[in-house]
Formats: structure tokens, sequence, C-alpha cells
């Protein structure tokens, strides 16, 4: 958790555009940890042990021009104890933001990994980039933005490599300092290279993240999204909700409690399928450089859908390290 308030902090920062942003020094945190896993699956044989190694390194710095420049970078791997191959993912982040007159225009590019992937896919890359535009009108006044986006997914094995461009308008409104609104629309078209299918996707998203008092903080995110593709048994609609809600009691203390519920309609099929799940976890500061937290994290699938029910349980004890 205090990784994602360091994230959050920085995004918060650069989304209602102050004019007084700061230098970060670089962040990083190295840890481990252990999960159980239980299943439907697996229920009758009991769950699985399994162990992770993690990383994560953010840096930001001040440009000359009165821009800034972010990095962020992380590592997991894990599989270290169970019956599978292991598993591994790196993510990294570079974002450039320059003042234009009195707004500002980022530049983003991202890469997700997975090098030893899977026996189906093989390795797997993942670059994304973004080319953003944002109208600063002051702390609390409408903010609104708008955005090209691209990615390219490869594999070394598999079949799914594909090719997505689109656009994005949006706004960030932070009327004061207990309650931020956020709301976007996205239309893209995805291309499968190996000429499988096309896609037209529309994305429309809706958030608002607010502070009750010192020590309570809550949010909540409705998704809604469409897609219409050449191959027509994908074709359909999906709504998603998610909510948290945060209690820091000291500074040493965080609880989290979180809700979130997905829903999907095939139209070719008239097929509904639904998830939902829920997460507690308990995070621990000890001491400044040590993080200690566990989480319960429990999910419901196949709800109201022909399919048959099934849940899926993790139980996650870990140990971060800052440096």
């Amino acid at each position: 958790m205090h990784k994602n308030k360091l994230i959050f902090l920085s995004l918060l920062l650069s989304l209602i555009g102050s004019s007084q942003l700061y230098a970060l020094p670089p962040a990083f945190f190295a840890g481990f940890y252990t999960d159980y896993k239980v299943d439907s699956e697996s229920e009758a044989a009991g769950g699985a042990f399994d162990l992770g190694l993690y990383g994560f390194f953010s840096h930001r710095a001040l440009l000359d021009n009165g821009g800034y420049i972010s990095t962020k970078a992380s590592a997991t791997l894990s599989g270290l104890l169970s019956n599978d191959t292991l598993h591994d993912v790196e993510s990294a982040q570079v974002m450039l933001a320059i003042p234009v007159a009195e707004h500002q225009f980022e530049l983003t590019t991202a890469v997700d990994s997975s090098i030893i992937g899977s026996e189906s896919a093989g390795a797997e890359v993942k670059t994304q980039w973004q080319a953003l535009y944002r109208f600063l009108r002051g702390r609390r006044a409408l903010n609104p933005y708008a955005a090209y986006a691209g990615a390219y997914l490869y594999q070394n094995l598999g079949s799914e490599d594909r090719m997505y461009h689109g656009g994005r308008i949006g706004f960030v409104y932070n009327p004061k300092l207990e309650i931020t609104y956020a709301a976007s629309l996205d239309v893209g078209m995805e291309h499968w290279i190996d000429g499988l299918r096309d896609d037209l996707l529309v994305d429309a998203q809706v958030e608002i993240d607010g502070l009750i008092g010192y020590f309570l903080t809550w949010g909540a995110a409705v998704d809604f999204r469409f897609l219409s593709s050449t191959d027509s048994t994908m074709s359909g609609f999906s709504g998603a909700f998610s909510g948290e809600l945060g209690w820091n009691p000291t500074r040493k203390i965080n609880l989290t409690l979180g809700l979130n519920a997905n829903q999907q309609f095939l139209t070719d099929a008239q097929s509904l399928d639904t998830y939902v799940g829920s997460i507690v976890r308990v995070d621990y500061n000890p001491v400044d450089s040590l993080y200690l937290y566990i989480e319960n994290t429990f999910g419901l699938e196949h709800l109201f859908s022909t399919n048959p029910l099934a849940y899926v349980e993790f139980i996650k004890l870990g140990f971060d390290f800052s440096f």
C-alpha cells in the first residue's frame, strides 16, 4: 500500500496540473511474499502454497523548462514453491511532461513483459504509448484533456499479436481537497496481426475519490465497454464496478477494504456472465524501512451463467523493504 500511495500522489499532482510540482527522490522497494491459493478445482486436493519476489523503483526529476520526467519500473517472479513453472512480470514506464503556455503536453511510453511466458504463448511483450494534451484551467476548475493512445502485443509462440490505435477525451475535476471527479471516453480499433479479427472498442469510465476527515479515504469507479468484432462470437457489452475504503488510524497501520464486480454479455450467444470479488488488506509499518502486509482476495465466477459456479481465494503475507 505504501507504493500505491506514492504512485497515487504522483498521478494526482500531474492530473490536477499543479504549477508547484516538486522533484521526488528515487524510491526503491524490494520484498517477498508467500500466498495460499484454493479454488473450485483444487478444493478436494487442498490448496497450494507459493513464494514470490518483488521489486519496485520510481523517480521524478524537474526540468529547467518547468516540466518533469518520471520513471517507474517493477518486476515480479512467482511460482518458486508451486508445481507449475515460474512466472515473471516486468513493467517499465517513462513520462515526459512539458508546459505549453498555461497548459501541459505529456508523452508516455510503457512496456510490460513476461520473459518466461507460458507454454501456449511463449515470451510476451506489450508496448504502449500515449500523447496527451492537458488543458489546465486551475486547481479547482474542470481540467479537460485529449489524447492519442496506441499499443502493440507480441507473443513469441502465440497467435494473438495485435495492434491498437485510439483516441481519448476526459477531464479531472477537483473542486476541493476532499473529493476528486474524473471521467474519460476511449474509442479505438484493434487489429489482430494474423487476421483473426478486427475489433472496435468503446470504453467509458467515471471515477470518484474522496477523503473523510484525516483517516478515511474512499473511491468508486464505473466502467462500461462495448466491443464490435469481425468475429461475431466476441461482440458484446460489459460493465464493471469497483469500490475501496481505506482507514489510517495511525501512520503505521492501514486497512483497505475493496469490492469489485464485472458483468459481460455476448450478443451472438446471448450469454451473460458475472464475476464478483472482494479484498481485505492490512499494512503495518513497524519501522521506516520495513513494511508488512496480509491480504485476502476472494472471487466468485459465473454467477447467473450456464457455466458451473466457481470460486478462487488467495491469502497472501508479504514483507517489503525500502532502500
